[in-house]
C-alpha cells in the first residue's frame, strides 16, 4: 500500500522500459466496482487508452499508483474514495464515496 492509501499489486512486472513522465503511453484497463461491477473497459472496447503520462488527467489514485510501471508490466490497483471519485462518484457509473480497483496493463510508450 502506498503512503496515500492506494494499494498497488504487480501481477507481471513487464521487462520493458520504465513509463517516464510526460511520454504517451498506451495502456489496457478494467475497472470495478469493490463489488466486482466492471464500469469501464478499455479491453471490451478493444482499444488502448492513449494518454501522456503523468500528466494530470487521470485521478490520483491511478497517477499515484502507475508510478514505476514497465512496459509490459500488469499490476491491479485499489483506489481509495478521496483518491478516486470521492463524494460525488461518477454519476450513472460509479457511487459516491466508492473503493475502485483498476487491472491496468502498460503496453506501449513513445
Amino acid at each position: 500500500m502506498l503512503p496515500g492509501g492506494v494499494g498497488v499489486e504487480d501481477i507481471t512486472l513487464g521487462a520493458g522500459p520504465l513509463l517516464e513522465e510526460g511520454r504517451q503511453v498506451s495502456m489496457h484497463y478494467v475497472g470495478r466496482l469493490a463489488d466486482g461491477t466492471v464500469f469501464d473497459s478499455s479491453r471490451k472496447r478493444g482499444t488502448p487508452l492513449r494518454y501522456k503520462f503523468h500528466s494530470g488527467r487521470m485521478i490520483k489514485g491511478w497517477e499515484e499508483g502507475t508510478l514505476g510501471m514497465r512496459v509490459g508490466g500488469v499490476r491491479r490497483l485499489l483506489v481509495p474514495p478521496h483518491k478516486g471519485y470521492g463524494e460525488r462518484g461518477k454519476p450513472g457509473t460509479i457511487p459516491p464515496n466508492a473503493i475502485i480497483e483498476f487491472e491496468i496493463e502498460a503496453l506501449d510508450m513513445r
